[in-house]
Formats: C-alpha cells, structure tokens, sequence
C-alpha cells in the first residue's frame, strides 16, 4: 500500500504534466506579426510642389528628371489617346527645338489619402513658336494622381483636357442644338397673340427661337 506521499506524488503527476505542457506550448507560440505602418499622406503643399516640379520637367523637355517621376504603370491620357512613360520620355528627348511653355496656374486643388494623392489644377498654357512668335495660348485641365509605392511617390496618371472658351461654348451649343427648348417661349406667344403685326425690337433674345417666333406672327 502506497504511503501518503507517495500517493500524493502519483496524483500530482498528471497535473504537472499537463501544466508542463501548457508552458512548452505558450513558450514555442509564434508571435502575431506585426501591424502594418500606415501608408504615408502628403500634404496639400507638398502634392503641389511635387506636380509643379514634373511639370516644370515636362515644359523644359528635361527627360532625366521627369523620369524618376513616373511608376510603371504610368499613363497619359489626352484627347483620347493613350501615352505610356516610354513613349513620354522619347517625346521628351526628341529635340524639336520648341521654347519651353510657360504655364501660368489660375486654380489648383488637392485630394489625399493615405498612400495617394490627386492633383487637379487648371492653367494658361502658352506657346512660342521656334522663330521667337507667338504660337498661341490654352486653357487646360491638368490632373495627376501620385501613388506610393517601394520607390516612392510616383505618377500613375495624367489626364489633360482642354477648357472651352465662352465663344466655343456657346458655337457649340447652336451647332448641335442642345441645351435649350427649340419651341417659343409661351410667355412670347401669349404676348403677340391677337395683337395687330408690326415693328418689334428684339434684344438679346439668345438663339433666335423668339425671333422667329415673332416674325412668322408678322412682327418684323
């Protein structure tokens, strides 16, 4: 018959063996990985230095410090046409001889988040022509989107459109006929109805319907 310790011990062994292996298995627990670093958010000012700066590399034709600027998947879009960061470098160091543009910003703003940032300005672009003249001015939409990435902050996106000018607007609204009612305004037709035809000043009547709408009452 076991004594008391010895009874005590036979007890305690399948105890201590499973405490043992609850602190073999917590010891050998491989840690959670870390947390991952949050992506870095530029600020307002610095999205619009870093857009400045390509654009400045852009008009001067400077390939070499444009091309640190532009990620793989880099793409240009303008006018419907598609131009990967190869195709813009070659462009860039052809050498055309051309003055470089001088771009004045008239409105510039910023969207970030952490790890992108889109800038969006809209500027007078100014050409010269080779013998010193004048080849004209435009208006542009510029929008970069920056992304960051394993070597930085880089372009993945330039999309360029052109602003219309007021005269482009309004030609082009008459031209497809959109915008605006083809038929009398009726306030017009009530006005001239049942009244004896005569002379009428038309002032700023906008695109004609008025007009005519009077003239076949036989207002002239």
């Amino acid at each position: 018959m076991p004594s008391i310790g010895e009874d005590a011990r036979v007890r305690r062994g399948p105890i201590s063996l499973l405490a043992g292996l609850a602190l073999s298995l917590a010891c050998n627990r491989t840690p959670p990985p870390p947390e991952p670093e949050a992506p870095e958010q530029l600020e307002s000012d610095a999205v619009i230095a870093k857009s400045h700066s390509f654009f400045q590399a852009v008009d001067h034709d400077d390939a070499e410090a444009a091309r640190p600027m532009l990620g793989l998947a880099f793409t240009k879009v303008e006018n419907g046409r598609f131009t990967s960061s190869q195709l813009l470098l070659q462009d860039l160091r052809a050498d055309f001889g051309s003055p470089p543009v001088q771009r004045t910003w008239t409105e510039e703003k910023v969207f970030s988040a952490p790890g992108t940032a889109t800038f969006v300005g809209a500027a007078t672009e100014s050409f010269t022509r080779p013998d010193g003249g004048s080849g004209g001015s435009f208006d542009f939409w510029n929008t970069l989107v920056w992304t960051k990435g394993a070597n930085g902050w880089t372009l993945a996106l330039w999309q360029v459109e052109r602003i219309p000018s007021a005269k482009e607007e309004w030609n082009d609204a008459y031209r497809l006929g959109t915008g605006f009612r083809h038929e009398p305004n009726q306030l017009l037709v009530a006005a001239v109805q049942g009244r004896e035809p005569g002379r009428a000043l038309d002032v700023a009547m906008g695109q004609g319907r008025m007009t005519l709408a009077g003239w076949k009452a036989g207002f002239c």
